[in-house]
């Protein structure tokens, strides 16, 4: 067997992990319109109900090693969102709001 042909990626694999991205992403965008912002003043209290479905596929096409990653991606993105629509009612937010991108 050609040894070329084996360091080649599977077009399949770049694939899969765009899919993914757009699950995690879907994901967050669910997770953070609920929270108020200057979308909505109120939120959108029904999109929180269905916020998990796409994380729930997403666990289903990972393994397990890789799902430490991808919760890790998941739980600072949701944070990085949630708390930049909070400044609009926390006014405090905004000083523990840039120290917290740091860490990400």
């Amino acid at each position: 067997m050609d040894k070329k042909a084996e360091n080649e990626p599977r077009p399949g694999k770049l694939q899969s992990f765009f899919v993914n991205v757009a699950l995690l992403a879907l994901s967050v965008l669910f997770f953070a319109l609920p929270q108020p912002s200057r979308i909505a003043l109120n939120g959108l209290p029904l999109l929180g109900y269905i916020a998990f479905i796409p994380l729930f596929i997403l666990i289903r096409r990972i393994s397990f090693r890789f799902s430490f990653l991808w919760g890790l991606f998941t739980g600072c993105s949701a944070i990085v969102c949630i708390r930049t629509g909070l400044r609009l009612f926390i006014p405090w937010q905004c000083m523990l709001l840039r120290p917290s991108i740091f860490f990400i």
